[in-house]
């Protein structure tokens, strides 16, 4: 249940330290499933009568998902952009390597 969840030891470290870029397409999926079928769990209304703690938990955790959409998306631009920054740091490195005439 959430109040055992929210009353392990740690969790608020790692809801602190969760990274969305690490969420695999496939745990992604079973979250999304998850959240349909459960849909009315994670409504704010009925998840703060779980606890306080359970409203804003349940939008992280749909807000995260979201996220991970998104950084899916956008990662082949990203690994893109890191190329041509790559590439650009070696083209001022080569520059520079070239005398003043």
């Amino acid at each position: 249940s959430m109040r055992s969840f929210l009353a392990k030891r740690g969790v608020k470290e790692e809801i602190i330290s969760f990274d969305a870029r690490k969420i695999a397409p496939d745990i992604r999926s079973s979250v999304e499933a998850l959240l349909q079928k459960n849909k009315k769990s994670f409504d704010p209304k009925i998840a703060k009568r779980a606890s306080l703690a359970a409203a804003p938990l349940a939008s992280w955790v749909k807000a995260n998902v979201q996220f991970s959409v998104v950084l899916e998306k956008i990662g082949p631009l990203e690994a893109e952009q890191k190329g041509l920054m790559k590439k650009e740091k070696s083209t001022d490195c080569d520059s520079a390597l070239i005398p003043l005439l």
